[in-house]
């Protein structure tokens, strides 16, 4: 995915828009998944920090304020 059209959806999911916390989880779950097994070395575990990063997007997009990579934020 294009770091300017992640920011996009970040900044659509910050404003309510669901359809776009959607299209950010199906542009970015498995590089999501593959850092958390990286760490964790658990596929389970993995699949909670997954969701769990998905839930807090969700929660704290409206703070996201651009400033390079927004996979790293």
């Amino acid at each position: 995915p294009q770091p300017l059209q992640i920011e996009q959806l970040l900044k659509e999911v910050g404003n309510g828009q669901e359809a776009a916390l959607a299209e950010l989880y199906q542009q970015c779950h498995k590089m999501v998944y593959a850092y958390a097994l990286s760490l964790c070395k658990n596929p389970h575990a993995a699949e909670d920090v997954l969701q769990d990063t998905f839930l807090k997007i969700y929660h704290h997009a409206h703070r996201y304020q651009a400033k390079g990579t927004p996979l790293a934020w």
